[in-house]
């Protein structure tokens, strides 16, 4: 699902996710945070990097991002990846062990934190 992120595409993720003010979601957990970046992002167009056009969406019973902690237990805890030109829609557990996802220099970038013990790298 992230294998093919840039720098980039973390950078412009960021900078959305800013104007849309997500840090200060009421609740906002850390463990949601990949996902919302993603669906927030809006559509990842085929290019070099990306192999097809590509977009993100939660459960349609989402009314705001923050009932997928508020009311964890009526939404799907899931994320739909949809290739619109393959008609293809993938469905995606959420998983909370985003180690394998988001790279080293990730949290510390969004955070602002420099010196993270390795125990907190993702």
């Amino acid at each position: 699902m992230f294998e093919d992120l840039t720098t980039k595409d973390y950078k412009e993720m960021i900078e959305k996710a800013s104007k849309r003010n997500i840090w200060f979601y009421k609740g906002m957990e850390e463990k949601y945070l990949p996902y919302v970046l993603l669906v927030n992002y809006g559509i990842f167009e085929k290019n070099k990097f990306h192999k097809e056009k590509t977009y993100f969406v939660f459960d349609s019973k989402l009314s705001n991002y923050d009932d997928l902690w508020i009311r964890n237990g009526k939404i799907k805890q899931k994320i739909w990846k949809v290739t619109p030109n393959l008609h293809d829609l993938e469905e995606i557990e959420i998983d909370f062990d985003n180690s394998e996802y988001a790279p080293y220099y990730f949290l510390p970038w969004v955070t602002g934190l420099k010196d993270l013990p390795d125990l907190c790298k993702w």
